[in-house]
This record gives structure tokens, C-alpha cells and sequence, in this order.
């Protein structure tokens, strides 16, 4: 395709390493996905990063979630095993969201499915008491 979601000017020097970490993000879970037996793998999509903060936390760590969004076709049972090939991921991927529903007529479900990792930050360094 001529656009792989991407915009036309290159992104700035700071943006580039965590975007090569999701385009690897997105590599990984296909390869893993696909090798499942999933009928059709429709799109990916870059999410935008965000900043971690744990549940029950008011305080953010210092890790920023690097999230991508995959929709893929298949059936009930090679959905169960692409759950389980993605809890079992090495480096670790963590499934954020799965939304799927059973189009009219079909026999095959629609899944989207938000997947992460997750790359540390600078620490805020707190300002010296004078």
C-alpha cells in the first residue's frame, strides 16, 4: 500500500525509537497470530503512548505503555489459541482490550485486540532543598 498509517514527514529523532518498538510490537504479535491459523489479519494500527500509572496508584512509574490495535478474523477456537500463545509471549505482551462480535451471516468472528509493552522513562528528578 502507498500508507501504512504513517504520515507523510518522517516523525521527529525523539519519536523514532518508540515507534520502531511498536512497529516490532505489531511484527512479533502477527508472526505469533498467524502462526495460530487466523483466517485474515485486516489492520494494524499505532496507538498513541501513554504514561503508567497502576490502579489504585496516584503516582505514575516510570514506564510508558507503547499500545498497538490489531483486527484480525478467525474462528472461536483459534481465537482461544491466539490468547493463550500471546499470555505465553516472550518478551512479554499484554493484552490490553479484545472487542469481537459475529458479524450477520458469518461464521467467523471480527476481533480487535489492543496489545503493549512497555519501555522504562526518565525518572523526574525532584528539585533540590535548598
Amino acid at each position: 500500500p502507498e500508507q501504512l498509517g504513517l504520515p507523510k514527514e518522517l516523525p521527529p529523532a525523539d519519536v523514532v525509537p518508540r515507534l520502531l518498538l511498536q512497529l516490532a510490537l505489531i511484527e512479533d504479535t502477527s508472526e505469533l497470530i498467524m502462526a495460530q491459523g487466523i483466517s485474515q489479519l485486516v489492520s494494524v494500527k499505532v496507538e498513541d503512548p501513554q504514561k503508567f500509572t497502576p490502579p489504585g496508584e496516584d503516582r505514575e512509574f516510570f514506564l510508558m505503555r507503547l499500545p498497538v490495535r490489531l483486527r484480525v478474523v478467525c474462528s472461536l477456537e483459534t481465537l482461544v489459541k491466539v490468547l493463550g500463545v500471546l499470555d505465553r509471549a516472550k518478551p512479554m505482551v499484554d493484552l490490553q482490550a479484545m472487542r469481537m462480535r459475529l458479524p450477520a451471516e458469518a461464521k467467523e468472528l471480527d476481533v480487535e485486540l489492543i496489545v503493549a509493552r512497555y519501555v522504562a522513562t526518565s525518572p523526574l528528578l525532584e528539585e533540590p532543598a535548598s
